[in-house]
């Protein structure tokens, strides 16, 4: 038997409604203008730094100054005594006697002839002469100088010499000695040669000088009445 013609003319009006559909969605997109898609644009934009303001110190108030202190109360001066006169009878002043000096007028002279013996008494050196020795004889004099102090009291007759010749070796040792000249009296003679004889330190011979010894002679002055 042939099926009935209901179902199929619905059938076939479903898949007519559905293809028109679907043409007219076609259709509808091909006549719709096409819009550009929008590409976001950026603009780098430099901000400046703010400006901070600078901040003022806080200013404390100063402390209010303390109280000042209340003046202490002076107590009332108490009343002065007046001593009771009296009839006591004050005791002199004994004034201290003054005693003048009496100046020693021979003192001076004393000094003057202690000064002028001194003076006398400085001996006459005799060294090589040499530019090397000049020093080393003026320190070996002060020596001779400082040593010769003989007595007063020797018998001599005015101005005599005693002249004393001796030997050195490099290290200030003394050798030898004797008198190569008397002064005419043998007491002065021996205490001439006794003061070189107990010289002491006495300074080496310089090393740029090239003997080992020297020969030296010393005269030694005394001055008699």
């Amino acid at each position: 038997m042939r099926e009935p013609m209901a179902p199929r003319v619905a059938l076939f009006v479903s898949i007519f409604i559905h293809a028109f559909a679907i043409v007219g969605l076609g259709l509808s997109a091909l006549l719709t203008p096409h819009r550009p898609s929008t590409i976001p644009i950026f603009q780098i934009v430099s901000l400046e730094k703010p400006k901070l303001r600078p901040i003022r110190p806080k200013t404390l108030p100063l402390p209010e100054p303390p109280p000042p202190e209340p003046e202490p109360v002076r107590p009332p001066d108490a009343p002065k005594l007046t001593p009771n006169p009296t009839n006591a009878v004050q005791p002199k002043k004994i004034e201290p006697k003054v005693v003048k000096e009496v100046e020693d007028k021979t003192q001076p002279e004393k000094e003057v002839a202690q000064e002028q013996q001194v003076l006398q008494n400085q001996v006459a050196m005799s060294v090589p002469q040499d530019p090397r020795l000049s020093l080393w004889g003026a320190r070996l004099k002060k020596k001779v100088d400082q040593l010769w102090n003989p007595p007063n009291g020797i018998e001599v007759a005015g101005k005599v010499e005693a002249v004393i010749s001796f030997k050195i070796s490099r290290d200030g040792t003394i050798l030898s000695a004797s008198v190569s000249k008397s002064s005419g009296n043998a007491v002065l003679d021996d205490l001439a040669l006794m003061t070189i004889k107990r010289l002491e330190n006495i300074p080496p011979i310089p090393e740029n000088f090239p003997n080992d010894e020297l020969e030296v002679e010393c005269g030694l002055p005394y001055q008699g009445q």
